[in-house]
């Protein structure tokens, strides 16, 4: 692990609301990242799942993210993470971790 950072640690904010949104760094997923890390810097819970069809409630309900609360996956570049909130917007800090190597 101790080379992990050393090939790809990179972070960017995104603003989430009631459209569901990929939580992404960049407009795609970097394909040495294994992990991604999401951080709710804002007050509006994040609910996240894996299609852009996850909602704030109902069949297609995400798991809900709180404000200061944060997850990680370890995620294939090809797997995807969707956020959207109930009402208003909400901030998140993505971080993408992962090695050439593996």
């Amino acid at each position: 692990m101790a080379g992990l950072v050393d090939d790809l640690y990179i972070q960017a904010n995104k603003d989430v609301s009631t459209t569901a949104v990929e939580l992404v760094v960049g407009s795609s997923p970097d394909p040495d990242r294994m992990v991604v890390r999401i951080y709710n810097k804002g007050d509006e819970t994040i609910y996240i799942g894996p299609e852009n069809t996850v909602t704030a409630s109902g069949t297609n309900q995400g798991e809900p993210l709180f404000k200061d609360q944060w997850i990680a996956f370890g995620l294939h570049p090809n797997l995807t993470v969707y956020g959207i909130t109930e009402s208003g917007t909400s901030t998140v800090l993505i971080q993408e971790l992962g090695n050439a190597d593996f």
